[in-house]
């Protein structure tokens, strides 16, 4: 699938893939943050589960250090409550695709889907 439905709006998936890339590759700690793994977080980004669980990590304790270790910077930025597939998506001014079928969306951090709603 090479795009998805924002706000009843067909958006190419390839644009915020780009974004998201640029995003951590500008933020990356080292050049494996900046290449593959920049490109692999930027595909499992639009998978539909949590991230760290789409990325093979076993918590998002794992995901925290392993963002953090990388994007050291990102890490700084991110409120601990928030999760990191949305904070992601907010620095790039955008919604997860999985957001639209989230079924926790009343706890997580400021949700734009209910908000829009």
């Amino acid at each position: 699938m090479n795009f998805y439905i924002h706000r009843g709006l067909k958006m190419q998936k390839t644009d915020d893939a780009q974004k998201l890339i640029l995003l951590l590759c500008s933020n990356g700690a080292n050049d494996f943050a900046k290449t593959a793994l920049a490109n692999y977080i930027a595909v499992k980004a639009f998978e539909p589960g949590h991230l760290y669980y789409d990325m093979g990590l076993h918590s998002r304790s794992e995901m925290n250090h392993l963002m953090h270790d990388n994007y050291p910077s990102l890490a700084a930025q991110r409120p601990p409550e928030k999760r990191w597939k949305k904070f992601l998506f907010d620095e790039i001014n955008s919604i997860a695709p999985a957001c639209y079928g989230c079924l926790d969306a009343q706890n997580c951090f400021k949700c734009d889907v209910l908000e829009a709603g």
